[in-house]
């Protein structure tokens, strides 16, 4: 299999991964890290290091939105009011995109 065809499979699992959960996160960092070490230590391969960093650059990537989403959707779950931008022209029945805040 190619190398670029890894590298995005890798990516993808990392994602699903990080957006799975904290705990499958951090087995998935750990087990990352060990393939890692391991590829230095045991092949001296930088391909299976290379993958494994962007593995886990994934699952942090997907961990870090899910922690702002997370505290997005909290701060609007106690908000007074919302507000919400339209990023484009609204039509009825379309949808459009938007960013929300709270006060």
């Amino acid at each position: 299999m190619p190398l670029i065809a890894q590298a995005v499979l890798v990516y993808a699992a990392g994602l699903l991964v990080g957006f799975g959960g904290a705990f499958v996160s951090g087995i998935a960092l750990a087990a990352l890290g060990g393939v890692a070490a391991g590829a230095l230590l045991l092949r001296r391969d930088a391909r299976v290091l290379a993958l494994a960093v962007a593995g886990s650059a994934a699952v942090l990537a997907a961990r870090g939105t899910a922690r702002r989403d997370a505290a997005c959707l909290s701060r609007l779950a106690r908000a007074r009011s919302w507000r919400v931008t339209l990023d484009v022209a609204a039509a009825p029945g379309a949808f459009v995109p938007g960013t929300a805040s709270a006060s």
